[in-house]
């Protein structure tokens, strides 16, 4: 099924930066892959169509693609931002990409993988490894995972 990417932060495609990506590769000691930056470059911010996914038992709604941009507006949404709030109750290596609209959301988990991380879901009131739930072996199939309500 395609993935189709609709506004939602921004009216208008806001594409991230090499350097701005770059700069959280830095911080972090990671490198993101490159089915990622391709899809996040022109569509951060914004949300995809189909955006459904099942987790197990666990249905839920996937949100915006989380942005590399400086914006106080939207710094909710930002990778960096999450990736703070996560210090403390999550793994290291575990990076947010995308909100789920409810706290939760997905990220990368570098730890086993460096070169091609898997995809995980981020459950907010958990800690530690009980936080960390397997979804997709990568990003690619992560989205293959997607599916419309109906």
């Amino acid at each position: 099924m395609t993935v189709n990417w609709k506004s939602y932060l921004w009216n208008k495609t806001v594409t991230a930066s090499d350097e701005a990506i770059k700069n959280i590769e830095a911080k972090f000691n990671i490198k993101f892959p490159k089915d990622y930056l391709e899809i996040v470059k022109e569509n951060q911010g914004k949300v995809p169509k189909p955006n459904i996914i099942k987790i197990g038992n666990i249905t839920t709604g996937v949100n915006e693609l989380f942005h590399f941009e400086k914006n106080e507006s939207y710094e909710g949404s930002a990778v960096l931002f999450n990736i703070e709030i996560l210090t403390g109750f999550a793994p290291d290596k575990i990076i947010p990409i995308m909100g789920t609209g409810g706290g939760n959301s997905f990220g990368f988990d570098f730890r086993k993988e460096p070169k091609n991380p898997s995809v995980v879901y981020i459950v907010s009131d958990l800690e530690g490894e009980e936080a960390i739930k397997p979804v997709a072996d990568n990003f690619t199939n992560f989205l293959s995972l997607l599916k419309s309500e109906n």
